[in-house]
C-alpha cells in the first residue's frame, strides 16, 4: 500500500523562489525546511489540518478499494 505521508512535492522558496522537494510528512508536521540557494528557514504551516486530513482520507479510500477488490471474487 502507497504511505501518502512520504510522497515529494514540489514547492517554491517564498524568499528566492528558488524550487524546492519536501514530503507531504513534513506539511502534516508543520516542519521547519531550509532553502538550498538562499538559507532561508521556511516553517511549514497546515492551516485547519488539511494535509494530514487529506492524506488520511486517501489511505481510507485505498484501504476500502482493498477490501472491495478483495471480496469482489468471492
Amino acid at each position: 500500500m502507497i504511505d501518502f505521508n512520504f510522497i515529494w512535492v514540489d514547492i517554491n522558496c517564498p524568499k528566492c523562489k528558488y524550487g524546492i522537494q519536501i514530503q507531504l510528512v513534513d506539511i502534516k508536521n508543520e516542519s521547519v525546511i531550509y532553502c538550498h540557494n538562499c538559507k532561508s528557514s521556511i516553517h511549514l504551516k497546515d492551516n485547519d489540518a488539511s494535509s494530514h486530513k487529506g492524506i488520511s482520507d486517501i489511505n481510507n479510500a485505498l484501504n476500502k478499494l482493498n477490501k472491495t477488490l478483495k471480496n469482489l471474487g468471492k
